[in-house]
């Protein structure tokens, strides 16, 4: 009855920890919604992880009178886990932010000198297009094609005037240029009349195959860029993984050394550090470039590590797209028991008590089984309001997918492997073929 009590209470804990934690969040994330540097597409993230921490909120706040601990300590982990996701898209956003930001000072510098040169590029083409339609002698034409001149002469005009760039204001030079020069002369229009039927015809047949080639490649441009969006999201999918096989976080002395696997391109990698219960700050911990898979950290938010504390981890592989960091990888958060602390301890080992090599025909499942070797067996592990003791990820989904509660499905034939992760970050697998 003792246990029973002091898990109930545990879990209210973590439960008021998770709402407190989410409540803050929810906070931020208004904030960032409303800041006019955030990208619509940050944005986007932000607010389908606000939802999730919303939706994870309400399914705590709802639970009946009559769920039991395991229930309430779920719903905590699940706010958690989602006040986490929340964070990470908010951390993104501000970062590219702030990249925002001093991209648009930089163009406001340059704004003046461009407008000097602007005005004089548009005097230039405005000049020489009033030779060109001077040289025009107008006896050679008809009067609807004296008008036209007139037209193209007025409509180059006012390109030239609405230019907002030398390059814009040369280009409607050439545009006028071009359209004057297109109107035909008296001569030239009395011998296209004659075969007038004839060129319509042909130029009927020429838009509807110009129709259907453009249909035809705007298929093939959908087709594309929706293989390219699904193969960068596989991609991100086998990075995160490739980090997760390597994370290692280990402590020596006054520090703690924080490992990973290396993922292909990218360019630097941030390292982020803080303490269970607080939320990460925007600023990585460490930041190390691409050659490098490991770092030791003696410092949290600017202060000496206090190894009596539990922390969590985790690390991101960056590179620029278009001239903007873009996340390629993330491992998983590692919560992690200080050294010193006297309550609780770490898992040192992940022990799969199924099989690690399942064999399952399509649509068959199986359960993982596992269990967690402790540091020191005198202590307690860490509970599920920091993260559930086991996390699931499938190597192919497309082969098998995985659950949060270990439950594996076939999906088609073809092997992969599950990843299975404790706590503080270790990683087992669990080989599976589908015939």
């Amino acid at each position: 009855a003792e246990a029973a009590k002091k898990a109930e209470e545990e879990a209210k804990k973590a439960a008021e920890e998770a709402v407190d934690a989410a409540e803050t969040a929810l906070e931020d994330a208004e904030a960032a919604l409303e800041d006019e540097d955030v990208a619509d597409e940050d944005k986007s993230a932000i607010a389908a992880a606000k939802e999730a921490v919303e939706t994870a909120k309400s399914a705590l706040d709802n639970l009946p009178d009559t769920a039991t601990t395991e229930e309430k300590a779920a719903a905590a982990a699940a706010l958690q886990a989602a006040v986490e996701d929340l964070e990470d898209a908010i951390l993104d956003a501000e970062f590219n932010a702030e990249e925002a930001r001093e991209a648009k000072e930089k163009e406001e510098s340059d704004k003046a000198a461009e407008e000097k040169k602007l005005e004089d590029a548009k005097t230039d083409a405005k000049d020489r297009l009033d030779d060109v339609y001077d040289a025009k002698n107008m006896s050679d034409y008809r009067d609807e094609q004296i008008k036209e001149l007139e037209a193209a002469k007025a409509a180059g005009e006012k390109a030239i005037a609405e230019a907002k760039t030398p390059e814009e204001a040369k280009q409607a030079l050439a545009d006028a240029k071009k359209a004057i020069n297109a109107v035909k002369t008296d001569a030239a229009l009395t011998k296209e009349e004659k075969a007038a039927e004839e060129e319509a015809a042909k130029k009927k047949a020429e838009e509807e195959a110009a129709k259907k080639a453009a249909e035809e490649e705007a298929a093939k441009k959908a087709a594309e860029e929706a293989a390219k969006k699904a193969a960068a999201q596989k991609a991100v999918e086998a990075n995160s993984l490739s980090m997760n096989a390597g994370l290692k976080v280990t402590q020596t002395g006054k520090k703690i050394n924080v490992s990973w696997g290396a993922v292909e391109g990218a360019e630097q990698y941030r390292v982020y550090v803080q303490y269970c219960g607080k939320k990460f700050t925007t600023k990585a911990t460490k930041t190390v470039a691409s050659g490098k898979l490991n770092v030791s950290v003696t410092k949290v938010n600017k202060k000496a590590l206090k190894l009596k504390k539990n922390f969590k981890v985790y690390v991101a592989a960056y590179k620029k797209v278009n001239g903007k960091w873009t996340r390629i990888g993330k491992t998983i958060t590692a919560h992690v028991v200080g050294r010193k602390n006297t309550k609780f301890t770490n898992a040192k080992n992940i022990i799969i008590k199924s099989e690690t090599n399942v064999t399952l025909s399509v649509g068959g499942t199986s359960k993982i089984k596992a269990k967690t070797v402790l540091v020191n067996k005198k202590k307690k592990k860490l509970t599920n309001a920091h993260a559930k003791e086991f996390r699931y990820s499938s190597s192919n989904k497309a082969v098998a997918t995985v659950t949060s509660k270990g439950n594996i499905k076939a999906v088609g034939k073809g092997t992969c492997v599950i990843y299975v992760y404790s706590r503080n970050g270790l990683t087992k697998t669990v080989n599976v073929t589908v015939k």
